[in-house]
């Protein structure tokens, strides 16, 4: 088994799936260390479970010494102090405002975020895990076409994660049920810690829609805001925020009219 970033063969560590510094934002009199429970969707059947572990065995091996202890923390370095006026037990009053101040600093949240993505898939069982290539552009700090990225806050206090290539799919203007794409990178992974929600995904070929009325809608980060910010960026919890998001793709037929420069891709279940 090679480094899942750079096929670097030797000196394997040990890598949190979630960063340790967010363990102990969540439970700080236990030192980050409480029981969770990992589940796993089948068709059918719902959310099983897989497997109970407390947070600090929730880990990989599967990044080379220099990924991790040079690259790896150097990312925790410049997201740490960004995000943890966020993070904290309550969360702070003027929520737009506070969520404006990611703006500038977009990039490098998105590039943490998709790398905790991907020691998250190397950690679970029987989930997307990305190509080589798709791993070794975001150690290359070069974060892959049609990614994008976005915020919100959650009523319940909690600390949630989860990633899926599973979209409930909306195509040519009729739902189709719950689709991936087979042709290229495809997925969301939502984190939630204490109030803070976030969420990473790539989509290409379709455009994210969101349930929900009233104007409830996430704060988008990354490449760039919605031109209007949304009216409520509050959900129940991470659950919540998970299913919230649907995907649009466009039917070839009178009527459906395709953002410009999308190209027609093959959904499938």
């Amino acid at each position: 088994m090679a480094c899942i970033f750079c096929d670097n063969p030797s000196e394997l560590t040990l890598e949190h799936a979630i960063p340790q510094w967010l363990y102990h934002q969540f439970s700080p009199g236990t030192e980050g260390k409480f029981p969770v429970t990992a589940l796993h969707f089948i068709e059918g059947k719902g959310y099983v479970t897989v497997r109970p572990h407390d947070s600090m065995s929730f880990v990989t091996k599967k990044l080379c010494r220099r990924c991790n202890n040079e690259w790896g923390s150097e990312l925790e370095k410049d997201v740490i102090p960004i995000l943890t006026p966020l993070t904290g037990k309550t969360f702070p009053q003027l929520v737009h405002l506070h969520f404006s101040t990611l703006l500038p600093h977009s990039e490098v949240l998105c590039r943490w975020l998709v790398k905790t993505a991907i020691t998250t898939s190397w950690t679970l069982p029987n989930v997307w895990r990305p190509k080589r290539d798709f791993s070794k552009s975001v150690r290359a700090d070069q974060l892959p076409h049609e990614i994008w990225m976005e915020v919100a806050k959650s009523n319940q206090r909690g600390i949630f994660a989860a990633i899926t290539q599973l979209f409930p799919t909306w195509n040519g203007g009729a739902y189709s049920g719950f689709r991936m794409n087979v042709e290229v990178p495809t997925f969301q992974f939502c984190l939630q810690v204490n109030h803070l929600l976030l969420r990473v995904a790539s989509t290409p070929g379709a455009r994210a829609i969101y349930s929900g009325s009233h104007g409830r809608r996430p704060y988008r980060v990354y490449p760039k805001p919605h031109p209007i910010d949304p009216d409520i960026v509050e959900y129940e919890d991470g659950f919540d925020f998970l299913k919230s998001v649907a995907l649009e793709t466009f039917a070839e037929c009178e009527g459906e009219v395709p953002p410009e420069g999308w190209v027609p891709r093959r959904i499938i279940t």
